[in-house]
């Protein structure tokens, strides 16, 4: 006979029921075969639906389509195994939101452990759920931009590094094990280099607890020397220190183009020493100017001060400061660019000639600015004073020697021509009387080419070549001479003092050889290179004494006078000369301080 529960006992179980219909909590059974049989009525609210609409297998209806095939697995499995139940998915709220709950299912067994009900409770883990897809996304974002950006973190206390983050990791070129590497194992990825001050950079931080950041090289598994950047700073509990969290960043790039900058840098300022050339930057709007190295030292100006336009027109020179203004506020108001030279006043008194060069550009504000550059040009403008010094001098000798000793010796051959004229042609005296009147002649040609010479000096050939050229016909040597010039290279052009100077001694060479040295060929050549200008003047004629070659015969000037030329413009002068071979002049120019730019 079926048994029949008291009433009592079902007072009791009814009670019971009351109870837990009215706990805030979402309470469900089970059969031992895993058919839902008992919702509670805070359920039913919570869903919107009726104790019918979930009895049985009926609640998959309340769980998220994509979460239904791995809850009933899961619950199947327990069911199956006696084992709680704990899963988490999706329930649509009667509001029709769905909300990840967590399921929990424990099993009731009898006395001989079959198991006899299944007693189950739900609870809201939505906000947790976010919370930790917030923390998740975090995390990834985190991970993403250490992975980008090439940094990572770590965590470090006394007893060595707890943390490692796995961008830290991909920076060491390791493999992701989630666990951070002994102190040693650190070092060992360390370049053997920087192993030891790392170590005393561990040992300090230790000692004094405070912040650092230092820079070292690590090698990679794949044998790459990376360089990272390490920043740390001590944390604290309640005032107790624990340790340290800090970033390490993959600066190798950043490092290399520093040292690229540096490196130009370095040469850029070489490179405008030696040319005497600043550069500088002026912006109009505000007034501001940015100068290099080389313009502080042009200016004689301290490079820890600012320069402003009212300290450069301080340094320009009285007579030249009205019209440096002007240039200034033309070029302020035209937005042009200027290229002009004036004279700058030094503190000591001194005068310094500077050419100053500069283009207008704007920014992205449309602010207007100039770039450009100023060159110490002292050296050559007194060069080329002492050189018009020396034109004026040459030019008073030509002079004199014009209005002095040539028309005393024209006026002399003249009378001596009369009297020569008055004798009867078949008498000795006549003779050599002629032959003397002969020499005179000769004296007083190479008199007037002499004084050609000193004159032809007043201005700097236009083309170094043409005027070569022309050297023959100046001098009238022998009809049967041949006279040959080539260039090699592309001919460019000169600085004017320079080009005198090659010029003369060019004239100088040629004039021995097409007039003095009987020669039946003569060649000059001119050879434009990278490093050097060169020019030869060869001759077949009948050489130069050895004696003779570093002085030349006493009271001729020629050969020295070459060879002081070619010192003056810092050449490199050699003559050579063999009865058999004939004569060789040869000067060498280093290009970087003759050509023009």
């Amino acid at each position: 006979m079926p048994s029949m529960a008291s009433p009592a006992h079902a007072s009791e179980s009814k009670h019971l029921l009351g109870i837990i219909d009215s706990i805030p909590s979402l309470i469900h059974t089970a059969r031992p075969d895993g058919f839902l049989d008992y919702f509670n009525q805070h359920w039913l609210r919570y869903v919107g639906l009726a104790l019918g609409d979930l009895l049985g297998w009926k609640w998959t209806a309340a769980i998220h389509p994509e979460d239904v095939e791995a809850i009933v697995n899961r619950w199947r499995s327990s069911v199956a195994s006696g084992e709680p139940f704990l899963h988490e998915a999706r329930v649509r709220r009667a509001d029709g939101e769905y909300r990840w709950m967590l399921h929990h299912k424990v099993a009731v067994r009898d006395m001989a452990g079959d198991i006899v009900k299944w007693y189950g409770s739900s609870i809201d883990i939505e906000d947790r759920k976010r919370a930790e897809e917030a923390q998740q996304r975090t995390e990834f974002f985190l991970a993403e931009g250490q992975r980008l950006s090439h940094t990572g973190s770590w965590a470090f206390n006394p007893a060595g590094f707890d943390y490692w983050s796995p961008g830290l990791f991909e920076l060491h070129g390791l493999e992701r094990s989630g666990k951070a590497p002994t102190v040693e194992e650190y070092l060992a990825l360390v370049h053997p280099e920087d192993r030891e001050s790392v170590v005393q950079e561990i040992q300090k931080m230790l000692a004094h607890r405070s912040g650092f950041d230092f820079t070292k090289r690590i090698v990679r598994s794949d044998g790459k020397i990376r360089r990272v950047r390490c920043v740390g700073v001590p944390t604290t509990h309640e005032g107790a220190f624990q340790g340290f969290v800090g970033t390490a960043i993959d600066v190798t790039e950043q490092e290399e183009m520093t040292q690229e900058l540096r490196r130009r840098e370095a040469h850029l300022a070489a490179a405008q020493r030696l040319s005497r050339t600043g550069s500088f930057g002026w912006s109009v709007s505000n007034g501001e100017i940015f100068w290099s190295n080389e313009t502080f030292r042009i200016f004689q100006s301290d490079a820890s001060s600012k320069p402003t336009v009212e300290f450069v027109l301080s340094r320009v020179h009285p007579e030249d400061r009205d019209r440096v203004q002007q240039q200034f506020d033309r070029a302020s108001r035209d937005a042009e660019s200027f290229d002009f030279e004036h004279r700058l006043q030094m503190p000591d008194g001194s005068i310094k000639h500077v050419r100053v060069t500069a283009h207008p550009s704007r920014d992205s504000l449309g602010n207007l600015e100039f770039v450009g550059a100023v060159t110490d040009v002292s050296e050559q403008r007194r060069a080329e004073a002492v050189i018009r010094e020396r034109e004026g001098e040459r030019t008073r000798i030509a002079r004199e020697l014009h209005d002095t000793l040539l028309q005393t010796c024209l006026s002399a051959m003249l009378q001596l021509g009369v009297a020569v004229e008055s004798l009867p042609a078949d008498t000795q005296s006549k003779s050599k009387l002629e032959a003397i009147l002969q020499l005179m002649e000769r004296g007083i040609e190479e008199g007037r080419s002499t004084i050609q010479g000193l004159r032809s000096a007043d201005s700097s050939p236009s083309d170094l070549v043409v005027a070569l050229s022309a050297v023959r016909q100046e001098f009238s040597p022998q009809p049967d001479v041949d006279f040959r010039i080539s260039v090699v290279g592309q001919q460019q052009p000169l600085p004017s003092t320079i080009q005198q100077e090659v010029y003369r001694l060019g004239r100088e060479a040629l004039l021995n050889a097409l007039c003095h040295s009987g020669a039946k060929r003569v060649d000059l050549e001119l050879e434009y290179a990278d490093s050097t200008l060169t020019m030869r003047v060869r001759d077949n004629g009948r050489g130069i004494e050895p004696q003779f070659l570093d002085t030349g015969r006493e009271g001729h000037w020629g050969i020295t006078g070459m060879r002081e030329r070619a010192k003056r413009i810092g050449g490199l002068f050699k003559i050579s000369s063999n009865a058999n071979d004939g004569t060789e002049v040869l000067l060498s120019l280093p290009t970087d301080v003759t050509f023009e730019l």
